[in-house]
Formats: structure tokens, C-alpha cells, sequence
């Protein structure tokens, strides 16, 4: 495959995106097939980015993560995607569920879960709902629900983060 535009990246995306790359070879991609013929979740898969810290490599560290960049995390994803799409779909997740409480929870709230999926791999799930259903959510004209479901064993816990309407998307600064 050739490459037309490699992104320069400083010396810690550098090391997230080179152990990615070493836990792709090693155990997303032999695991890919079997995932692809079993129709299963990467159960492994996510102990592995939770025990080398990637599932919770963009938390702050204030609340117990690694404060990784987005260029880190896109890193991590590129090279992950290129073994397993399943896992880098998980690696995706935990970020889209993360950063609205990242952007705009309480610090209780940031503390809680997004401490707890960066030391313990508590997934962070993101839920859209909008009255309309359409699919332009800065042009809603209805107040967005926002929820954040906790997994709680089995069964999953799901609370209000945030009622409110979309105002603007996120300027990159406040992403990372």
C-alpha cells in the first residue's frame, strides 16, 4: 500500500502510535479472521487496550488518564484499523462516548466516569436522541438528550449528561 501523506507527530504519539502498531501485529490482526467468523466482540481485545492504557489515552490526567493528543489517538486508530476494523471501532467508541462529558460535564461527573475509564475500563457509551430524527444536529430545532450509559455488569446504567441545544462544534483547542 503506498502512503500519500504520513502526518508528523511528536515523540508521544510517536510512542502511542509504535505500540499500537506492535499490539496490531501481535493480537488484532491474527484475531481479525476469527472475529470476522465467529461474529463476536474482541472481549481480549479490549483488556489489551485497557491494560496498555489506550482505552483511556485522551483522558486528562487529572482524572487518571494518560492526557494523550488527538493526533496520538488518530495514530493509535490508523494503525490499529489496518489489523483489526473491529478493535480500532472500539478505540473509536470510547472517545465519542468520553468527550462530551470531556467538553461538558461537571467535574464530578469527569472524575467518575472519566476516571473509571481510564483506571479501570468502565466503557463510556454515547446516545443521541432527537425528537425530529433528523440527522443535521446543529440545525435541530428540538432540545438534544444526551445520555451516558455506564455498563453495570449485564445491564446498563444510563443518565442525563446534558439538555441542551447543539451551539457550535468544538473548536480544537478544546479538544485537546
Amino acid at each position: 500500500m503506498s502512503i500519500i501523506w504520513q502526518p508528523r507527530l511528536d515523540p508521544d504519539a510517536t510512542y502511542w502510535r509504535d505500540l499500537a502498531r506492535e499490539l496490531t501485529e501481535q493480537h488484532f490482526t491474527p484475531l481479525a479472521p476469527i472475529l470476522d467468523r465467529d461474529q463476536r466482540y474482541p472481549v481480549e481485545s479490549v483488556e489489551l487496550l485497557q491494560k496498555h492504557k489506550i482505552a483511556g489515552m485522551f483522558v486528562p490526567k487529572q482524572f487518571g488518564g494518560e492526557g494523550a493528543t488527538l493526533a496520538s489517538l488518530c495514530a493509535v486508530v490508523d494503525e490499529v484499523a489496518q489489523g483489526c476494523a473491529s478493535t480500532a471501532a472500539i478505540v473509536v467508541a470510547l472517545p465519542l462516548g468520553g468527550f462530551p462529558i470531556l467538553l461538558e460535564g461537571t467535574e464530578l461527573q469527569k472524575r467518575i466516569y472519566l476516571g473509571g475509564l481510564a483506571r479501570e475500563g468502565v466503557a463510556v457509551n454515547f446516545a443521541l436522541s432527537e425528537r425530529n430524527a433528523g440527522s443535521d444536529i446543529a440545525a435541530s430545532i428540538e432540545p438534544l438528550l444526551i445520555l451516558l450509559a455506564v455498563a453495570v455488569g449485564t445491564f446498563a446504567l444510563s443518565v442525563p449528561l446534558a439538555h441542551r441545544r447543539a451551539r457550535r462544534a468544538p473548536k480544537p483547542e478544546d479538544l485537546s
